[in-house]
């Protein structure tokens, strides 16, 4: 497929090996893409043929702990997203994507070479044992786990790294002005997602097969050729792919944003925020010129009134209030107990009672702040008139403390008027409110890490679960591990189901032109993991109850006369999960964070996956703790167990989430909608997978 060449012979922003100017004709493209997808389905390949199948290995052949055996791969995978925060770093600040892929990759390929060598030396492995109810098993140690943590670690770190800059280096080569290149970007995307999960059926049904009927050697021997070829691919590509420049981490404009912030805490905010250090101000020719404005906002804005003594010694009432993003002060009164919301600059207000329709109070909002004496100095504060039947008054006064908004605000205070400053000490309002607009995302972000705590159960005790029941289809025998195709196959059937199907639906009865929104998406998804740990807890008694009936529960070893397919719904149920909130993060996190942050999206998203590991980590860790000496819920013998309550614990927890996430999606304004009711329009962003 040819390249357009209607814009020119170079590219002004992209260079090629040498540093020269790009040529169009001669690189990027779909030649240097199919290269770069290549390397993605090889690190997916790897990642997951290792992961979802370790707990088994950890179990059978290094005779670990359940317990033990499901945190070692929740901390792996926990490790390998969080170090996409690293490699995303270093790339944006340091090194650049090529090199961060290319030296990452083969520090990957480091990792998993090491451990397929742990898998050929014995003297790497325990003795082996039949793990029968008689016989104590020898667990790794020393040397054993010292050579088994460097190569899942080398291998997380290569992970991370790469991961974090395969989509962005992809998206590099096409030329975002060209519309037919544009056009061919979107498309890779497509191919990249549809990669990944290409990558991810390998492991789960191919890899996972050689694994137990073979030997972890040919496994791993396989996942370690799969990354070198990858690498060797992906270098043979150097002099087709374009470059683009360094831009800078926006970990580091946060940072530079607090630390202005903190230097000028003592400084007297303008009562104009046009008078703040903005984008107009800034020299032509820098980067922050060619951001796009922002309007000054103050969502974060809260005034709290602590019992204060005016001027005449007598002592005010308690109340508390915040401001909205509407300018509408909210008010709450400890001891009457009834809530009321005024506009700035409002007439005197009557409130009724609801039921007798008798006056409660009439309110007087004062529009303007007064300075008054309090411990020795003088405060800011909002008046209240609160006119009680007959008509006795009280007066309230609401503290402005010191917020969210007015903190970070103060980076932009020019110190000098014209001169602009280092970025440590002065900061675009600009550069403020795309941090903020960071920061209003937090609660969201928060409230999606527990789906992936229980998506980590689908890679740990699913798979234990899985190793005790009848895995038999005729005379084959299904790997434990390759139940996880159930997940990928949901996947791959929500996503056309949702746009053929859900979406068309959810345009006309919502009336949304997308269907369903991305936090709507999310909530899906949160709703369906709920759904899952509910069918997982009651798959797990019939197990139990069955595993007693035929006087199984002290063997461990042995095969419960239960079809392993009753686990297919917790499967199946997560899977369509993921493909919500998966797709729900994405679609979020790329809207609303500013064009100037885009990476930040996919350090949000990814995140959000490393917590919920981490998270699952410690939850195990505590459980065992607690329940391990008397009833213990997750024993070594998982028929002797009760990983059921485990179950409903994710269960509860999960529900507790979602109400905590609705809360917050309502409170949620979307960028788009907020810079509309300011008269700006939006800037689009490029779309990105990882």
């Amino acid at each position: 497929m040819s390249l357009p060449v209607t814009q020119g012979k170079t590219l002004p922003d992209a260079w090629d090996y040498r540093g020269c100017p790009a040529e169009r004709s001669k690189s990027g493209g779909w030649t240097s893409a199919a290269m770069i997808l290549g390397v993605e389905a090889c690190e997916r390949l790897t990642t997951l043929g290792i992961a979802v199948n370790m707990v088994t290995y950890l179990t059978g052949t290094m005779h670990l702990g359940n317990a033990t055996s499901a945190t070692t791969v929740t901390n792996f995978l926990g490790t390998s997203f969080m170090l996409c925060l690293l490699g995303g770093f270093i790339a944006d600040t340091f090194l650049g994507r090529y090199l961060t892929i290319g030296i990452f990759a083969a520090v990957q390929a480091t990792g998993v070479t090491i451990l397929t060598i742990s898998t050929v030396i014995p003297s790497l492995r325990p003795p082996k044992c039949s793990r029968d109810s008689v016989t104590t098993c020898t667990p790794a140690s020393g040397i054993q786990l010292v050579v088994l943590y460097l190569a899942l670690y080398l291998t997380a770190l290569g992970t991370g790294g790469l991961k974090s800059s395969v989509s962005g280096f992809g998206s590099d080569q096409f030329d975002d002005s060209d519309p037919q290149e544009r056009s061919q970007m979107t498309n890779f995307f497509n191919w990249f997602f549809f990669f990944i999960n290409i990558g991810s059926l390998g492991s789960v049904t191919i890899l996972v097969y050689i694994q137990d009927n073979l030997g972890r050697e040919w496994g791993y021997g396989i996942c370690a050729c799969a990354v070198l070829m990858g690498l060797v691919v992906f270098l043979s590509g150097t002099k087709r792919y374009r470059f683009k420049k360094l831009v800078g981490s926006p970990l580091t404009q946060i940072a530079a944003v607090f630390v202005a912030a903190w230097k000028k805490r003592h400084l007297e905010l303008p009562s104009d925020s046009s008078l703040l250090f903005n984008i107009d101000d800034v020299t032509e020719g820098s980067m922050k010129k060619k951001k796009q404005k922002l309007p000054h906002s103050k969502q974060f804005r809260t005034f709290i009134a602590s019992p204060i003594q005016r001027i005449d010694k007598t002592r005010l009432d308690f109340a508390f209030g915040t401001l909205d993003s509407n300018q509408s002060l909210h008010v709450r009164n400890s001891s009457l107990g009834f809530l009321f919301s005024l506009p700035f600059a409002t007439k005197r207000q009557t409130y009724f009672n609801k039921v007798n329709k008798q006056e409660i109070c009439a309110v007087y909002l004062h529009p303007k702040p007064k300075v008054f004496p309090h411990r020795d100095k003088d405060i800011l504060c909002y008046e209240i008139d609160i006119w009680f039947p007959p008509d006795h008054k009280n007066t309230w006064v609401l503290k402005i403390k010191q917020s969210l908004d007015r903190f970070l605000d103060r980076a932009a205070i020019m110190n000098q008027p014209g001169l602009e400053a280092n970025k440590w000490s002065l900061a675009t309002l600009t550069d403020v409110e795309e941090v903020k607009m960071v920061l209003r995302m937090l609660p969201i972000w928060a409230t999606t890490v527990i789906f992936w705590t229980v998506y980590a159960q689908m890679t740990t005790f699913s798979v234990s679960q899985a190793t005790t029941m009848d895995r038999h289809i005729g005379k084959f025998q299904i790997p434990p591990a390759s139940l996880t195709v159930f997940f990928v196959a949901a996947i791959l059937l929500t996503v056309p189901v949702y746009d053929k199907l859900i979406a068309p639906i959810a345009k006309k009865v919502l009336n949304n032109p997308q269907g369903l929104t991305p936090l709507q998406r999310i909530g899906v998804g949160l709703v369906l993991s709920i759904i899952a740990m509910i069918a997982a807890a009651l798959t797990e008694i019939k197990r139990l109850r069955t595993a007693s009936s035929h006087g199984l529960t002290n063997n461990p070893m042995a095969k419960i006369p239960l079809s392993v397919f009753w686990l297919v719904p917790q499967f199946l149920l997560v899977g369509a999960g993921e493909a919500f909130t998966y797709i729900g993060q994405l679609d979020f996190f790329l809207r609303e964070c500013p064009k100037g942050m885009k990476a930040m999206s996919t350090g949000l998203f990814l995140s959000t996956l490393s917590l919920g590991f981490f998270v699952s980590s410690l939850l195990v860790t505590v459980v065992h703790k607690v329940t391990g000496n008397n009833k213990p819920w997750l024993p070594n013998n998982l028929n002797q167990g009760r990983l059921y309550n485990f179950y409903w614990l994710l269960t509860i927890l999960s529900c507790f989430n979602l109400g905590i996430y609705l809360v917050f999606a309502k409170w949620y304004m979307y960028k788009d909608k907020r810079l509309a009711d300011e008269g700006i329009e939006l800037e689009e962003a490029e779309p990105t997978f990882h």
